[in-house]
Order: C-alpha cells, then sequence, then structure tokens
C-alpha cells in the first residue's frame, strides 16, 4: 500500500513512500524537527560554497563579496572589480589594487581624504606680493605707466604709440616727412599729428 497516495499518512510537508511503511520529510534546505519542517542555517553550518560571505535565507542562502569584489555568475565566487577601467576617479593617475586601487597626482596636488582624487596642494603655493614698477620708478614710462600683476605697461599720449618700454612716436607722418605740398606752406607738429598753415603774409 502507498500510504502517501492513499492519503493515511501524517506527514504535514512531505511524505516518501517505503516498502510497507513511509517517512515524512521537508524540502531541500528544511530538517524535521517534532513534526515540523525547520530552516537549516547553511552559513552557521558551513554547509555552504560562498567564497567570502554568507547570508542564510528561508530554506537556502546567499553568498555575498567584500568591497571592491564583484560576485560572479556563479553565485558563489567573487572576483576583483578593476576601479580604473571604469573611471579615474579624480585620479590623475589610478592604478587598480586587489579590491581596491590607488590615487597618484600631479605636482602641486596631493591625494584627497580617502586617497580617492587629487586636491591642489594649497601649501605649495607660494604667493608673493606684486611689485609695483610704476611707483618704483616715475621714468619708466614716457607718458603714463600702468601697473599689472607681475609687470607694467605704458600708455602713449593721443596721437602717439609705444616704440619702445622708454620711447613713444607719432602714429601719423611728421614735418620730417614734407607733408606740406603747397609753396610758402609751413608744417607745424601738434599732438602726434602735424597742421600745414601759410607762412607769415600769405595765405590760401
Amino acid at each position: 500500500m502507498n500510504e502517501c497516495t492513499s492519503g493515511i499518512h501524517d506527514c504535514p510537508y512531505i511524505c516518501n513512500n517505503l516498502p510497507g511503511t513511509y517517512e515524512c520529510t521537508c524540502s531541500d534546505g528544511f530538517v524535521l524537527i517534532c513534526d515540523d519542517c525547520m530552516d537549516v542555517d547553511e552559513c552557521t553550518l558551513e554547509l555552504d560554497d560562498c567564497s567570502h560571505y554568507c547570508t542564510n535565507t528561508n530554506g537556502s542562502y546567499m553568498c555575498g563579496c567584500p568591497a571592491g569584489y564583484g560576485l560572479n555568475s556563479d553565485g558563489r565566487t567573487c572576483d576583483d572589480i578593476d576601479e580604473c577601467r571604469l573611471t579615474n576617479h579624480g585620479c590623475h593617475e589610478c592604478t587598480n589594487t586587489p579590491g581596491s586601487y590607488n590615487c597618484s597626482c600631479m605636482d602641486g596636488y596631493v591625494v584627497g581624504t580617502g586617497g580617492t582624487s587629487c586636491q591642489v596642494n594649497h601649501n605649495s603655493l607660494i604667493f608673493e606680493p606684486d611689485v609695483d614698477e610704476c611707483l618704483l620708478d616715475n621714468d619708466v614710462c614716457p607718458y603714463v605707466c600702468v601697473n599689472t600683476e607681475g609687470s607694467y605697461y605704458c600708455i602713449c599720449p593721443p596721437g602717439y604709440m609705444p616704440e619702445t618700454d622708454e620711447c613713444c612716436k607719432s602714429i601719423g607722418d611728421d614735418c620730417r616727412s614734407v607733408p606740406c605740398t603747397l609753396e610758402h606752406q609751413e608744417c607745424t607738429e601738434s599732438e602726434g599729428t602735424y597742421i600745414c598753415q601759410c607762412a607769415e603774409g600769405y595765405y590760401i
């Protein structure tokens, strides 16, 4: 007689027929205790095959990995994650290590808190006050001196342009080029240009 199929057994979960009798069992991951199926903690009993971490679940378990590692498709083993292949993480040079990575920085930068990015090294910056060349030497420019950060430049009067740091030259023709061509005309230079006017006793 098959007690399991005839319904005369008293198993609360699974009934297995045996010659002349039957036995009560539980699903995988459970054990029969006092006519009840109780979960088996595979992690505590070390029945798991996880390479790193084991978390018990109802009737089974799950495997996990430490930071910097990823769970493989077998759901059991872990492999290192190449963090540098994903992104440089703000490092100027990223070097992968087992479970983590190292950050290297260029001159003038330091590895930030946590070692995961590069930050400006403010201690390496030496600020020197600007020297005002215009105040040090009143004759550095022939007309107007304008100080800038670390340097200066000269401004010439209207009609003139800088020729050197200390000289201005006329933008237009001066009287030396004989621009006044009419007879009895005289040339007079004025504010970087020239004026043609009649000699005394003549008029246009």
